[in-house]
């Protein structure tokens, strides 16, 4: 389909959310134009970890490495969490980009441009070097350094950095990497964490925290020294890094819209995004086909706060870290509080 100089909708990022708000627009009578900096769909720094009730949203469109259980470490002590009807699975995000790709395959309406980096956003109008292209409605899914977000004047005083290796599925190392571990060691990762993640292409080992509370750099070496105490040498693995965008202040401004990293979404302890961005992406969707729709996404900012708030508790108490660390411990061996504990993460 030709570039137009005039859309319906122009969604500036093809990440989860712009692809299930295009999805969402798919087949409608509305000219979307889908657009995003990179030239490949899917790749992104990322462990690909997602909670059931996200995964579900795929209806099995794409693999994942599943899980009942989670290997918890906590100093020397591991234990092995059940997680009951709440199922993890890792996924493999250029996979994802696929699957949510093919929902808009084929739909006469829908205009994707790809390596095609947004230069500015004026009212109603984006540019892109010497094209300067109208729309009626304009949505932000331009993750956590949105443009679209600076262009509405809404700040991002909260803003994390996750990193991770990329390790090959045949690289040994002193643990089980074919099983999910989570790591909590106050010393090494302050309030957050370190993780394994089996993904279906690649292990993700990693971590991640804000370095208003824990500098990155000290971060960066205790994290792989501990990379080296699994018996593993981090050099001979691809390292990547990403900012996490988790201060969310709403996803609409007249005609303008955030969805995802780019409102905010990501949930401040699990840094849970994928399942936000659908959620938010396709709510956005149908309230620009619908204008008088209401936009829901109260179960996803119930869990955001709920996490947000423990957070900065675990930020701004830093010996307090390790004793929340073992009540969280404590609290998982248990079945009456463990159900109460993992609605919280998952």
């Amino acid at each position: 389909m030709p570039i137009q100089s005039q859309y319906d909708v122009i969604i500036i990022g093809a990440g989860p959310g712009g692809l299930s708000c295009a999805a969402t627009l798919a087949a409608s009578n509305l000219s979307v134009l889908l657009i995003d900096r990179k030239k490949e769909i899917g790749p992104k720094p990322c462990g690909g970890l997602m909670t059931s009730r996200g995964f579900s949203l795929l209806k099995g469109a794409c693999s994942s490495v599943s899980t009942q259980t989670v290997s918890l470490h906590l100093g020397k002590r591991t234990q092995e969490v059940p997680l009951g009807k709440r199922p993890l699975h890792v996924i493999d995000r250029t996979a994802l980009a696929k699957a949510l790709l093919n929902r808009i395959q084929g739909s006469a309406n829908i205009t994707l441009r790809t390596g095609t980096p947004v230069a500015a956003i004026s009212e109603k109008e984006i540019s892109i070097g010497n094209e300067h292209i109208s729309c009626r409605y304009l949505v932000g899914a331009d993750g956590a350094n949105s443009l679209t977000r600076r262009y509405l004047g809404i700040p991002t005083r909260a803003r994390g950095l996750g990193f991770h290796y990329r390790l090959p599925t045949s690289q040994k190392a002193d643990i089980d990497l074919s099983a999910i571990h989570i790591f909590l060691d106050r010393n090494r990762f302050g309030p957050w964490y370190a993780w394994v993640l089996p993904n279906p292409s690649f292990v993700s080992l990693g971590t991640g925290g804000d370095a208003s509370v824990f500098p990155m750099g000290k971060l960066r070496k205790h994290f792989d020294r501990f990379v080296a105490s699994l018996g593993i040498d981090p050099s001979t693995a691809p390292f990547e890094a990403g900012v996490i965008s988790y201060d969310y202040q709403g996803l609409e401004s007249g005609n303008c819209f955030l969805v995802g990293e780019a409102a905010g979404l990501v949930h401040g302890i699990t840094g849970e995004g994928i399942y936000p961005a659908l959620i938010s992406g396709t709510e956005v969707g149908k309230k620009i086909l619908d204008p008088h729709y209401k936009i829901s996404i109260a179960d996803i900012l119930r869990t955001k706060k709920a996490q947000d708030r423990l957070a900065r508790l675990l930020a701004q108490n830093g010996p307090l870290a390790g004793i929340l660390h073992h009540a969280a411990s404590l609290a998982v061996r248990l079945p009456s509080s463990r159900e109460r504990v993992l609605s919280l993460l998952a």
